[in-house]
């Protein structure tokens, strides 16, 4: 006869406990978007963890927060913060507002989330762009969604890179351009001066206020 299961011999899986990071980052190349604000991103993950903290077990370990860095390296003071804190096991849970606040660069946002974190038993959850939980869903770090809002996040930084350089580019090649002669100076009399013909076909002449000269100018 077969062994009744009694209740009492079901081990209890003990319920992780989620050590949760807040990661935000701002810089010059999220332009005017009022939603990346610190301010914002701030408020949406609180609200967030408040939430998560209902259902789960979850605790906040700190705000890591780097204003002025860009996204495309990770040489960036708070988040090196994190990644140490990682490492010690004080944090094993990464929340952010979208993938590009973790990072804009391709090949390191991947190995973040397909290798690193994955070695460190870490969740990550981006709230938008894409909408991903990688506890929940392990093979989401994994799909064409993440991969191609990677590769945007990436690109989308060349371009504005690219259109800032051409601004410089352009405002350069106007200061060397040579500027209109004044219209206004002094004649030899010591009195003021206007040019007659200005922007005609015809030679420009000088007129003196005291009306006694009027003589070619270099074109």
């Amino acid at each position: 006869m077969a062994r009744i299961r009694k209740k009492h011999d079901v081990l209890a899986i003990p319920a992780v406990q989620w050590k949760v990071a807040l990661y935000i980052r701002l810089s010059r190349e999220d332009g005017y978007d009022e939603s990346c604000s610190v301010v914002n991103q701030r408020n949406r993950l609180t609200a967030y963890l408040e939430n998560l903290m209902l259902e789960e077990n979850a605790e906040l370990a700190d705000y890591y927060v780097d204003d002025g860095y860009t996204g495309t390296d990770s040489d960036r003071d708070d988040f090196q913060r994190m990644l140490n804190d990682i490492d010690v096991s004080v944090v094993n849970c990464v929340i952010v507002k979208d993938l590009s606040r973790l990072s804009r660069n391709d090949w390191e946002c991947k190995r973040y989330l397909q290798q690193l974190f994955v070695v460190k038993n870490v969740r990550f959850i981006s709230l938008d762009l894409p909408k991903l939980d990688s506890y929940k869903n392990p093979d989401a770090v994994y799909d064409l969604a993440f991969v191609m809002q990677s590769m945007y996040n990436e690109n989308h930084c060349r371009e504005t890179s690219v259109k800032v350089r051409g601004t410089f580019d352009m405002k350069r090649k106007n200061e060397t351009k040579p500027t209109a002669a004044s219209s206004r100076f002094f004649c030899l009399c010591g009195l003021s001066a206007s040019v007659v013909g200005r922007g005609t076909a015809r030679p420009t002449r000088i007129r003196c206020a005291c009306s006694r000269r009027s003589a070619p100018s270099r074109r």
